[in-house]
């Protein structure tokens, strides 16, 4: 589920779960980086946005259920 809401780099980052070197890094840049950690947060909140608005939301569920309420 995570991989389909963030695109590394621009709206946050993916890790490997047993990569701590790798966390730690990430994490470094974020606390180094005001301007790109803000950026990156909202990147993250537009995609949210776009994603998860009503209209997108109920085109997508059209698409997975709309083949089975046709009467």
């Amino acid at each position: 589920a995570i991989p389909e809401l963030i695109d590394n780099g621009i709206n946050g980052y993916l890790v490997p779960f047993s990569d701590i070197e790798g966390l730690l890094s990430r994490v470094k840049v974020l606390i180094d980086d005001a301007e790109f950690r803000h950026a990156l947060g909202m990147a993250a909140k537009q995609k949210m946005i776009d994603k998860f608005r009503f209209e997108s939301f109920s085109k997508t569920i059209n698409k997975i259920y709309g083949g089975y309420l046709d009467v």
